[in-house]
């Protein structure tokens, strides 16, 4: 099976949800063609690509976060996302135990099924399926540095072994999960900057990650690493994942201090439609994810054909902040209709303070006034 055009794949992503990809004022994006109210669930998604360091415990599926019978937390299921009780019913937790954890080879990661570590292994697990990997992932995990970046290099070598990984057998039940991966990531923007800013000693670190990654796979691969396996492309595919990657926070709750770092609640995701969503600080829906499936929800009102906008930062920020983060992270400098009323509101204090100085000024430099 070939890799799907834009316009199939992208119609192929909002198959069977309210929502349509399509170019708008702020290019392309996810748009309702009907209206929708507040609080409407508009999509609900399996994650594309996880990136979660201690996956090799196997308290979550490796393939997409789903809590599984080996995890040790003080109550069975994830906590209702906080602001979201009102709509528990959605996040309710599934009847029955949980699915049994079902190990890859060498136990590097655990599934919540056969069928996800399958799809996992055909589209690029198995090019570092081994005992090095799970040796790399425990390393890791129990460094003290951000997890954050660990989970994100992850990602980085998932997406690079998809690509490098070569088709699949025709008739393989992979083959048109691995086109749609394919075609995501060749959609997926960079950042508008290099991914290690310049810096020498950020970019002498990330060689030493490839290199431990390198060995892994030639590991995996008794020796062998594929040639389109390179520094290059791996930045290339950290620099997509920074850009549109989600950080998510599970909900575990943990049990005493088994894992000992609150770290286990992390994980970086990819996700196929949400990576679509443009910002505004004045938003229409937001993301909460729930035991292994985004669900993406109207927070206001949505007219037909409006374009979908989320915050990628904190809504309850300064304008200053906001800008702060947008700008040294995406390079954005945002214009959204709360971002200019905030602006002007700054512009109008700043007149009314200079205008209040200078009048003190005045009455300071005239005779005989007090």
């Amino acid at each position: 099976m070939g890799r799907p055009s834009s316009a199939e794949y992208e119609t192929g992503l909002t198959e069977g949800t309210a929502v349509a990809v399509a170019a708008g004022e702020w290019g392309k994006g996810v748009h309702v063609p009907e209206a929708r109210d507040k609080g409407a669930l508009l999509w609900t998604e399996r994650p594309l690509f996880v990136g979660q360091c201690c996956s090799y415990l196997g308290e979550t599926c490796a393939g997409c976060m789903t809590v599984t019978d080996r995890y040790t937390g003080a109550e069975p299921m994830p906590a209702i996302p906080k602001g979201c009780e009102k709509d528990a019913a959605l996040f309710a937790a599934p009847e029955g135990a949980p699915p049994a954890a079902v190990p890859g080879a060498h136990e590097c990661e655990w599934y919540c099924s056969a069928a996800c570590r399958d799809a996992s292994y055909a589209r690029f697990h198995r090019l570092v399926c081994s005992a090095a990997y799970r040796a790399l992932l425990a390393e890791w995990y129990g460094r003290a540095e951000n997890v954050k970046l660990y989970n994100q290099r992850l990602l980085a070598l998932k997406l690079l072994c998809t690509v490098c990984i070569g088709p699949l057998p025709a008739g393989h039940a992979a083959c048109e999960e691995q086109a749609k991966a394919l075609a995501h990531i060749e959609a997926l923007v960079e950042l508008p900057y290099p991914v290690c800013g310049g810096d020498a000693a950020q970019e002498a670190k990330e060689r030493a990650v490839f290199d431990a990654l390198a060995a892994v796979v030639a590991a995996a691969q008794g020796g062998a690493v594929p040639e389109d396996f390179t520094f290059a492309r791996y930045l290339t595919m950290l620099s997509k994942l920074k850009a549109n990657a989600v950080e998510l926070d599970l909900g575990l709750r943990l049990a005493g201090e088994r894992p000992a770092r609150v770290d286990a609640q992390k994980a970086s995701a990819l996700f196929a439609l949400q990576a679509f969503v443009n910002h505004s600080c004045n938003p229409s829906g937001h993301r909460v994810f729930y035991n292994g499936r985004l669900h993406f929800l109207a927070v206001r009102d949505i007219a037909a054909g409006e374009q979908l906008l989320m915050a990628y930062v904190n809504p309850a920020s300064t304008l200053k902040e906001r800008q702060a983060k947008l700008s040294s992270h995406w390079k954005i400098l945002c214009t959204c209709e709360r971002c200019t009323q905030d602006t002007m509101k700054l512009v109008m204090l700043k007149q009314l303070f200079a205008g209040l100085k200078a009048k003190a000024q005045d009455r300071a430099e005239q005779p005989g006034i007090p």
